[in-house]
């Protein structure tokens, strides 16, 4: 859970110095460093235990498959996805996972 938040976080940095998947997809290496921050995200939920995935809610499924499709469809990669995975989906994700780790570390 923790690389999720971590790899969340850096592509929150990243994410914010853009305006736009254009902007993005200009700067070669922020965009490709966000990919692979997602593909860390979809691998690190690979990992998580069905006993957690069932206390979250989230949608691992499709976490993982996003990893998986990013990691064997390179040239494939659709830059709006990944600005709208960086700007909307990953953002809730870390809220979601921050305030589970919070309740965790409270006992709750």
């Amino acid at each position: 859970m923790q690389h999720i938040l971590e790899a969340a976080q850096t592509i929150a940095r990243f994410a914010a110095r853009f305006d736009s998947a254009e902007s993005l997809l200009a700067d070669e290496a922020a965009f490709w460093l966000v990919v692979h921050m997602i593909e860390i995200i979809g691998e690190a939920a690979g990992h998580i235990s069905a006993e957690t995935r069932a206390q979250l809610q989230l949608p691992w499924v499709e976490i993982v498959a996003m990893r998986n499709r990013l990691a064997h469809g390179y040239f494939e990669i659709n830059e709006v996805v990944i600005w709208r995975t960086a700007t909307l989906d990953v953002p809730a994700l870390a809220h979601a996972i921050d305030a589970f780790l919070e309740r965790e570390e409270r006992g709750e």
